[in-house]
């Protein structure tokens, strides 16, 4: 698949253009037969249970991304060298040398470009796979509303090297014994270590930043996020937000916008229009059935709702 580079020497997403599209078969969650279904490349795949590559640049499946989705499984980055630019629940980040990456399905994802000198590792494992290993996530719960407002985390250089050095031996693993009766085992141990290791060293990075007082704005501003992945699609009052948090809706709005730089409005509003444009665009659904999905009193309601934040009717939008 022919890449496209920009001015800056980036390699951008070309948005709902790229053929592997055709196969999605009206899915707007992405998960890992279909990152792994028939390719053959520097990625490799194991059972279905999970997806790895070491070659961002050149794995087609990553330019599924190219526009916000919601991958059925726990996705580990590393960035050895070089940057990519992604959104995370509709907001700019940019993972950078030494940075672990973590996203946990709910995750609203969107690559929007890689450098062309990126060096890297994804690893994509599914829920499934992951209650086989030894690695109990649910003791972190708390961290989440942190996780989502930071999916990218520096590390030391050491640990960074550690955690690639576990990948390099588990691809090596899966190219050289795959089919031997021992092969499995081998393989859930070294994803088993990986995993913890990795998630260890980003619980850690996390529950320092987790520390801002949930009473302060910061923590305001994070539970917003938290409280917007469960209920945009049915909520889109302030008040119901505001009376969550047990702020008033005024101050809740002052708030949001002096932390965000975007008020609350504008937030529910980028939550809803997201949900809804990946509903249009993959689900197969009616609009009466998505107008009934997002909590519209109607499908005139809803269609006014979408032109209104992008300037075409749902139709129109899922015409392209």
């Amino acid at each position: 698949m022919a890449k496209h580079p920009s001015k800056t020497g980036y390699y951008l997403t070309k948005s709902l253009n790229f053929a592997i599209f055709a196969g999605m078969k009206q899915q707007y969650r992405i998960d890992i037969r279909m990152l792994s279904g028939g390719y053959e490349g520097p990625g490799a795949a194991f059972n279905e249970d999970f997806f790895i590559t070491n070659d961002i640049v050149n794995t087609p499946q990553m330019y599924m991304f190219g526009m916000p989705m919601r991958f059925d499984a726990l996705v580990i980055g590393l960035t050895r060298k070089g940057t990519m630019e992604a959104n995370f629940n509709l907001r700019p980040f940019a993972a950078r040398e030494n940075q672990l990456m973590l996203s946990i399905p709910e995750n609203l994802v969107e690559l929007k470009g890689v450098s062309a000198d990126y060096q890297g590792w994804y690893v994509a494992i599914s829920m499934d796979y992951l209650r086989k290993l030894d690695v109990n996530i649910g003791k972190t719960v708390h961290l989440y509303p942190a996780l989502s407002a930071n999916p990218f985390l520096s590390i030391a250089s050491e640990r960074m090297e550690y955690l690639c050095g576990l990948l390099d031996t588990l691809f090596q693993t899966l190219q050289e014994y795959s089919g031997k009766d021992y092969s499995e085992p081998l393989v859930r141990n070294l994803m088993s270590a990986f995993v913890n290791a990795a998630y260890g060293f980003g619980m850690e990075q996390l529950d320092s930043i987790s520390r801002v007082r949930s009473h302060s704005k910061d923590g305001y501003f994070l539970r917003f996020l938290s409280l917007l992945q469960e209920d945009a699609t049915s909520q889109r009052e302030i008040k119901h937000y505001a009376d969550k948090l047990s702020l008033t809706p005024k101050y809740f709005s002052e708030i949001i916008k002096d932390v965000s730089g975007n008020s609350a409005a504008e937030w529910i509003a980028s939550y809803t229009i997201a949900e809804a444009s990946l509903l249009i665009r993959f689900s197969g659904k009616t609009m009466e059935q998505i107008a009934d999905d997002l909590n519209f009193s109607s499908l005139a309601a809803f269609s006014k709702y979408f032109k209104q934040h992008t300037g075409k009717t749902p139709s129109e939008y899922r015409k392209g």
